[in-house]
This record gives structure tokens, C-alpha cells and sequence, in this order.
């Protein structure tokens, strides 16, 4: 008889590795979606800081600092969440494009 049972970490690992590797699919899915979610996240803090700039825009005494501010910030996220988008495109591309 030559079979020999294999030491039980090495099944315990390569039944784990097995398991890795079913789960790969559902877990890069969670990991997109996350991503996508924070893009959606970042792109409802803009446009609450955009109203915010129009507040400013609208007041009575204008502050252009603030306004300046705002400006900077905006646009600071819009590079942000550009950036997050091509990230999410190359770590994720889409099938069949």
C-alpha cells in the first residue's frame, strides 16, 4: 500500500486555499462594490458642498474667502473621485468591453 495520509496542516491549508479560491469571485465583487461606493459617497459630498457655495454665493455679505474655500475643496474631490474612477476601471475592468 503506498498511500500515505498527508500531515493534517497541509490538508487543513489546502482545503483553506480551496476555499480562497471559491470565494475569489464574490469577494472582488464585494470589493467593487465598495469602491463604487465611495465614488457615489464622494459625489453627494460635492454637490452638498456645491449648494454650499451657492448659499455663499447668495448671502448678503459675501465672503470671498469662503467662497474661495468652498472652490478648493470642491474641486479637490473632483480630482478625488476621478481618480477613484480610474482606479475602480483598471482594478476592475468590465467583461466583454
Amino acid at each position: 500500500m503506498d498511500f500515505k495520509m498527508k500531515p493534517y496542516r497541509e490538508l487543513v491549508a489546502m482545503s483553506q486555499e480551496t476555499i480562497d479560491e471559491a470565494l475569489a469571485p464574490m469577494r472582488a465583487r464585494s470589493a467593487q462594490k465598495k469602491a463604487e461606493l465611495m465614488v457615489m459617497e464622494l459625489d453627494e459630498k460635492i454637490l452638498d458642498r456645491q449648494r454650499l457655495l451657492q448659499k455663499f454665493a447668495m448671502s448678503k455679505d459675501i465672503n470671498l474667502n469662503a467662497i474661495c474655500d468652498e472652490l478648493d475643496e470642491i474641486a479637490l474631490m473632483e480630482l478625488r473621485q476621478s481618480r477613484l474612477r480610474e482606479i475602480v476601471a483598471s482594478i476592475f475592468p468590465q467583461e466583454g468591453a
